[in-house]
């Protein structure tokens, strides 16, 4: 019998495993690994899921998930960053290209010039600049000038 469905919502944190029929091995070969490590990038993409830390042994996997159904959270996912625990882009390129899909998903300026029209304490400004934080390694410093938020602008 089916076990009941639980409940979901933005946020929670879900425990994942499967193991194989009768200890069957799931993978085979490095092949298979790489495989279905795509497969949960795609999903993740595709169903907002954040995977804190994952697990593939031969006869089973197990990971930790996070649901997000955030616009904003959506539009800085892209494959490559859900596998293997946490990662953080070092570079300001990436920040960029966070500032940029989060502001367009914001309705937000995202030219310096525009930005300095801004109230330095915009909500938009602060939503940027959190993400952006957490997905990468950039300062406060570099984020306040590129977001004119107080510090001297680019």
């Amino acid at each position: 019998m089916a076990r009941q469905l639980r409940f979901q919502y933005p946020g929670a944190v879900y425990h994942v495993m499967a193991r194989g029929d009768g200890g069957k091995p799931l993978f085979i070969g490095k092949e298979d690994h790489e495989s279905f490590v795509y497969w949960l990038e795609w999903v993740c993409v595709s169903h907002g899921w954040r995977v804190h830390a994952w697990v593939l042994m031969g006869n089973h996997f197990n990971f930790g998930e996070e649901s997000f159904n955030d616009k904003a959270q959506a539009k800085i996912r892209k494959p490559g960053n859900h596998a293997g625990g946490a990662v953080r882009a070092p570079s300001e390129k990436e920040a960029e290209r966070i500032i940029a899909a989060v502001g367009s998903a914001l309705g937000m300026p995202t030219a310096l010039d525009e930005l300095m029209r801004l109230r330095k304490d915009d909500a938009n400004k602060g939503i940027c600049a959190v993400l952006a934080k957490r997905h990468t390694a950039v300062g406060n410093e570099w984020l306040g000038r590129r977001l004119a938020m107080g510090h001297r602008p680019m």
